[in-house]
């Protein structure tokens, strides 16, 4: 599926393609095509809101780490495909919730970025944890879908920066 998507968009796939890619038989394109999509790397989450990984030390680099590497993935190809994914969504809601399903809700809130942040005191106690969420990734998601600006570590930086700043406050 993965060379597949090298060759064509999400759009310009055949069921028979899909299917064959996948070694099944096929009754809905877009969302046997998010299905067989590879997650943005090596078997982990696509979206980042699961666990920064072993080692994460302060609920900063929890969302840090799976910022930059968004950032990363999102420059290249799986970025590609993820948009045009998004795209065939809007027009098809079952694609759209394989989207959040596959990539957002089975992968849960950021570890720390909830109330053991609270708790300990790293972020205020106001901050409602959907509403963070959003704050961080929809300005990636929006600068790659609408190209008007760089998404670079650059920015991946200085966009955490900004929201850890705000939550500490």
């Amino acid at each position: 599926m993965y060379d597949l998507l090298h060759e064509k968009s999400v759009r310009d796939l055949t069921i028979e393609e899909v299917a064959r890619g996948l070694g099944r038989q096929a009754d809905d394109l877009q969302v046997v095509a998010v299905q067989g999509c590879p997650r943005h790397g090596h078997g982990r989450q696509a979206h980042p809101r699961g666990s920064a990984g072993p080692g994460a030390r302060s609920a900063e680099e929890d969302i840090r780490r799976p910022v930059r590497e968004l950032v990363r993935r999102f420059n290249g190809f799986l970025g590609k495909v993820a948009m045009e994914i998004l795209a065939e969504g809007q027009s098809d809601p079952e694609v759209l919730q394989e989207y959040r399903d596959r990539y957002l809700t089975s992968a849960g809130p950021l570890p720390r970025g909830d109330r053991a942040s609270q708790a300990s005191g790293e972020f205020r106690k106001d901050i409602d944890q959907q509403v963070l969420l959003d704050m961080i990734f929809g300005p990636i998601y929006y600068r790659r879908l609408v190209r008007h600006q760089k998404l670079d570590q650059r920015f991946a930086n200085e966009l955490v920066d900004r929201i850890i700043a705000y939550v500490k406050s």
